[in-house]
């Protein structure tokens, strides 16, 4: 929890009046808690913005994004509360949502931190397997250029080769005549 005389304040000022109250210390409580889990698994954390909504994980050397979006609904009985919605992105080529967890009747999202640390390192692999096989159907579009190229190469040379070969025998025939 930050402290409001915290010499590095004047680093990165957050303004102390957006995280007073209990929905944002629960946001925070969950952020704190998913960046304590994402590095007890090898990845990298960050918040990306002043509001805590924005974070990117780093796992190995890819980037992904994730977004904690919270809203104010009422319940019932008319009491105000808080609902944390939780994105990850999938990153190339769309930013388009791979997986998505959201807060309803019973279901709290800290209660389900686990599941989202492990989705969180499968997003990362379903994204480095994503990037291999986008770079394999290069290697592969390459090769058939390449193949495609030789192919067209040995043909120019079998087409240049056989217009010599007619060139000389034109020029025989040609001798022949003047020498008969």
């Amino acid at each position: 929890m930050m402290q409001p005389d915290d010499r590095y304040a004047f680093i990165r000022p957050y303004p102390s009046e957006r995280f007073r109250g209990p929905g944002p210390r629960r946001r925070l409580a969950f952020l704190n808690a998913l960046l304590l889990a994402l590095e007890s698994v090898g990845c990298r954390a960050a918040l990306t913005d002043l509001r805590a909504e924005q974070l990117e994980v780093v796992s190995g050397n890819l980037r992904l994004a994730c977004r904690l979006k919270s809203a104010f609904i009422r319940d019932h009985a008319g009491e105000r509360m808080e609902r944390l919605d939780f994105f990850v992105y999938q990153s190339l080529p769309w930013q388009r949502e791979r997986f998505a967890w959201k807060e309803r009747r019973g279901l709290v999202l800290g209660d389900r931190l686990v599941d989202v640390v492990v989705r969180i390192v499968v997003a990362a692999e379903l994204e480095r397997r994503d990037l291999d096989w986008r770079e394999y159907e290069r290697g592969l579009e390459r090769r058939e250029e390449l193949r495609r190229e030789q192919e067209r190469r040995r043909t120019e040379a079998r087409l240049t080769a056989r217009k010599e070969l007619i060139a000389q025998a034109e020029a025989m025939r040609r001798s022949w005549r003047i020498m008969a």
